[in-house]
């Protein structure tokens, strides 16, 4: 599920995208916190399955847990992005 879009303070001065995928929401909130902090636009998601439904190329970086429940874990993302 998709949990968050995060500008940083001044939408105008992004200077990256980000797409954050992490299940523990204290986790995920700390590190979009810290990415909006150096001006990236972040998107979030809770979990691999959704993250990977949603992959299409346009994301400066992928920041991602590794081990999260469900069929698609950290390394499978990875595995999906690198393809």
């Amino acid at each position: 599920m998709l949990t968050d879009v995060i500008m940083p303070g001044n939408a105008e001065a992004v200077s990256a995208s980000a797409f954050l995928v992490d299940d523990e929401p204290r986790i995920r909130s700390l590190c979009a916190r810290v990415l909006s902090g150096i001006d990236c636009r972040v998107l979030a998601a809770e979990d691999g399955e959704p993250a990977a439904r949603m992959l299409d190329g346009t994301h400066d970086v992928v920041v991602s847990d590794i081990s999260m429940p469900g069929a698609v874990d950290g390394n499978e993302l990875v595995r999906l992005v690198r393809s």
